[in-house]
């Protein structure tokens, strides 16, 4: 099976022995491609008609697994990712003190 990672200008193909499900093409066009793009968290990256994004950035919910293809649900946006330190989004608790 084959795992695909973007990098800067090119997507690279990295053979493993552990079986990874098939990679999925960006959406064609509209606000999905835009909202995956915008998940990928790169600077000035557009996707191509033929950008690939592994599996194993979609929670495991995400997948359709009633037919003979795996396929993504209708909405389903790429989540899971190990960004760098200067990446990580941070959250802020609101939590009231008192409560």
């Amino acid at each position: 099976m084959t795992f695909v990672q973007p990098t800067d200008a090119l997507i690279t193909v990295v053979w493993k022995q552990e079986p990874v499900e098939s990679p999925f093409t960006f959406p064609k066009t509209g606000e999905r491609r835009r909202q995956w793009e915008v998940a990928l968290r790169r600077d000035g990256f557009v996707s191509s008609g033929r950008t690939l994004l592994c599996s194993e950035h979609f929670r495991s919910e995400d997948f359709d697994r009633t037919g003979q293809t795996v396929r993504l649900k209708d909405g389903v946006v790429p989540t899971i990712f190990n960004f760098p330190a200067h990446l990580q989004r941070v959250c802020v608790s609101l939590a009231n003190k008192n409560s």
